[in-house]
């Protein structure tokens, strides 16, 4: 982030959204850290502590210089930290807490035990996304952020319809998936937002197909992937045919063409102050009333920003109301074992009217030659 000062402005917003009823909250998700303090430590086993007078981040040696680095002092201060020593609870002593909230999603459960353990004496409280109501809404900086990076994430697609059929029957999905991400990589993308997923023909209706050593074949390919571009992450999904060959080629049609009119009534509702429910139903009926209400068995979609999947879930369970300047994914699909699937997926911002669609392709479906 640029802008430093932002970081202290989300640590007041977190004290004042919680401050009725939670006390002095010990952060370990290291997107959250990073959302609060500018510092990422991917998997170093950071713990942030948002306290009622002074703020501390405890990180390991090997991350400490880059803590450093990344941190506003006047925010927090940063403290050398080992899970041999009793830093942490000297510290909790220091500064007279007597009562604690855990973030619990963060940790497994052993963890909590052992915290729980070391700090008897302290009372301990739990909470599950302490960050949720902060996070779901971007602020300009991240929407630019975001912005950029689908606007990266979709010149892959001009990269795999340029490949051409012959050369994409040359490799597996695996490689497919490995040219994809080196391909993105070199265009400025820091890494991948997940395991890609690239599915031919009858993997396509495994949802999330682990891209294999299967040589690639003419018919449907469906791909799912995204990258981080400064810590934020993006997602696509599109189905296409290699060859124009199909087993079955008016299947394929039929559920393409409901699964692309699924999306765009979904993309027509979406705005602020529906809800996530509401917004689900819209794309889940259309495909119940076509036949295929069994074969569409997850979610509309999901917010997107720090972590590839996070609140708000647009799913039939949800009843949040959806904000202005929330980024979610809109991803209807129709899977048929045996046969292969359609999915299509993409970002998009919430606004007050409408939203605004984060890729600028055709829905129109795209044979690969």
């Amino acid at each position: 982030m640029k802008n430093k000062g932002i970081f202290t402005k989300r640590i007041e917003d977190l004290k004042n959204i919680t401050q009725h009823n939670v006390k002095n909250i010990l952060i370990f998700n290291e997107r959250n850290i990073y959302y609060l303090t500018g510092f990422y430590g991917k998997d170093s086993s950071s713990i942030l502590l948002i306290a009622d007078k002074k703020n501390y981040l405890f990180v390991n040696f090997i991350y400490y210089e880059a803590a450093f680095e990344s941190i506003n002092p006047s925010d927090v201060e940063l403290i050398l930290y080992d899970k041999k020593n009793n830093v942490l609870l000297d510290i909790l002593k220091k500064v007279k807490i007597n009562e604690l909230t855990l973030e619990s999603s963060s940790i497994t459960h052993t963890d909590f035990l052992n915290i729980s353990k070391k700090l008897s004496e302290i009372k301990i409280n739990t909470i599950d996304y302490p960050l949720k109501e902060l996070r779901q809404v971007k602020n300009e900086e991240e929407i630019e952020i975001m912005m950029k990076n689908c606007m990266l994430t979709e010149q892959c697609i001009s990269f795999i319809k340029n490949k051409g059929s012959d050369a994409l029957k040359e490799i597996t999905e695996s490689e497919l998936a490995f040219e994809m991400e080196g391909f993105l990589v070199k265009k400025g993308a820091f890494s991948k937002s997940f395991d890609f997923v690239i599915a031919n023909n009858k993997n396509s209706s495994k949802p999330h197909h682990a891209a294999g050593n299967n040589k690639i074949k003419s018919g449907i390919i469906l791909m799912d992937f995204g990258v981080m571009l400064k810590n934020y992450c993006s997602d696509i999904t599109r189905t296409f045919i290699i060859d124009d060959i199909v087993k079955n080629k008016n299947k394929f049609l039929e559920i393409y063409q409901i699964v692309k009119e699924a999306q765009l009534s979904a993309l027509s509702a979406c705005k602020e102050g529906i809800t996530a429910s509401e917004l689900d139903k819209i794309a889940r009926d259309f495909i119940s009333r076509h036949g295929y209400g069994k074969n569409f068995g997850h979610s509309l979609g999901h917010g997107i920003g720090l972590s590839v999947h996070e609140p708000p879930f647009i799913s039939s369970e949800n009843e949040l109301v959806l904000k202005e300047n929330m980024i979610i994914t809109i991803e209807p699909g129709i899977y048929i074992p045996g046969f292969g699937g359609v999915r299509i997926e993409d970002m998009v911002l919430i606004k007050k009217n409408n939203c605004q669609r984060l890729y600028s392709d055709s829905k129109e479906l795209t044979i690969i030659n």
